[in-house]
């Protein structure tokens, strides 16, 4: 009977020559795999720190980063735009894009702004349209937000008008009485300095017949000043405590 053709494989001559061998082999081949999944893993979580999941699991470690309360002098570079400059800037933008966009401010928000491109503060006057307490469902956890409607000034003959931008005004830190310090028809006038109101989140609302609202989200970067409001005592802001990533935007307005 002719003789077998000899399986010259590496895992077959170790099976066959020195047994003992194929379970070092085994063995290191295995703690090979799970060093490659841990390096994978941890520099998946470690890199996108702005994915929920992986916030969270970084907040358990105690190796998340807290968010940073900075000053005039700190403060990151940006343009400070009036109502219809946010407008034109957001109204063309397509769904995709301003989802994009969304998720970029997200990352760099939660990054402590280390990458400025998209920074855009918010300058002008709002009317004031409706105030919460913001609560553990909302993307910043404590304080108060404020939703008011754009005022421009057609001409120099005319008083300021409502524009087609909205604002979310959120004041991490704010007590939730401070919600009875605005009322509506307030008037709010933001100015990139001192507060240094950033965009966070951008969304188109639709209203049919007629042109769509902007509404942005935006917090505040700098925390050293205290809040006068048009009543009540003044009060002041901190950054906000913790995240919640998995909170949604806009606060106020339904998409």
């Amino acid at each position: 009977m002719p003789r077998d053709r000899e399986d010259d494989s590496l895992v077959a001559r170790i099976l066959q020559k020195k047994p003992p061998l194929f379970w070092w082999f085994l063995l290191n081949t295995t703690m090979l795999c799970i060093a490659i999944l841990s390096w994978v893993f941890f520099l998946e979580i470690f890199g996108n720190p702005h994915h929920a999941r992986n916030y969270v699991l970084l907040e358990k470690m105690g190796r998340h980063q807290e968010v940073t309360g900075f000053d005039s002098l700190t403060a990151p570079s940006g343009k400070a735009y009036n109502p219809r400059s946010l407008y034109k800037k957001y109204y063309n933008l397509n769904p995709e894009d301003m989802a994009l966009l969304n998720k970029e401010l997200k990352r760099v928000y939660v990054g402590n702004l280390k990458d400025p491109s998209y920074n855009t503060y918010v300058q002008g006057q709002f009317r004031v349209l409706n105030t919460r307490v913001l609560g553990e469902n909302d993307f910043i956890q404590n304080g108060i937000a404020i939703q008011a409607q754009a005022l421009v000034q057609p001409d120099a003959f005319h008083p300021p008008t409502p524009y087609l931008v909205l604002i979310e005004w959120i004041l991490p830190g704010a007590p939730a009485s401070a919600t009875q310090s605005y009322q509506l028809g307030d008037v709010l006038e933001l100015r990139k300095n001192p507060y240094y109101p950033l965009v966070l989140h951008s969304v188109r609302v639709p209203r049919p017949g007629d042109e769509p609202l902007i509404s942005l989200s935006c917090v505040p970067l700098v925390y050293d000043s205290t809040i006068t409001p048009p009543r009540g005592d003044a009060f002041t802001i901190t950054p906000a405590e913790r995240l919640n990533l998995r909170g949604s935007f806009p606060i106020f307005t339904k998409k």
